[in-house]
């Protein structure tokens, strides 16, 4: 049991390697606001708020906008990138 709340906690922050999840869910978040800054004028102008977490190696980030008077999402999976020598979020729209 104790190996499984081990891993629980570490695999994460391991995953997504020299810093935190807090700093990773942060880094993801911005990066997802730029790609969503790439958006048609009409769903920016609908932005209603972002939801971020950490998801294994993964950060999964939601960005909500009105549409059609319901609220939907925007989904973004931000990994950890290592290429090159930078550590940097790299972030994909589903």
């Amino acid at each position: 049991m104790k190996k499984i709340i081990l891993a629980t906690i570490c695999l994460p922050m391991l995953a997504l390697a020299h810093g935190s999840p807090i700093d990773a869910v942060d880094a993801a978040s911005h990066e997802a606001l730029t790609l969503f800054k790439g958006e048609t004028e009409q769903v920016k102008s609908n932005f209603r708020g972002i939801k971020a977490w950490p998801a294994g190696a993964d950060v999964l980030v939601k960005v909500y906008v009105n549409q059609d008077n319901k609220e939907v999402s925007l989904n973004y999976t931000c990994v950890m990138n290592h290429a090159g020598g930078n550590d940097a979020i790299v972030c994909s729209k589903k």
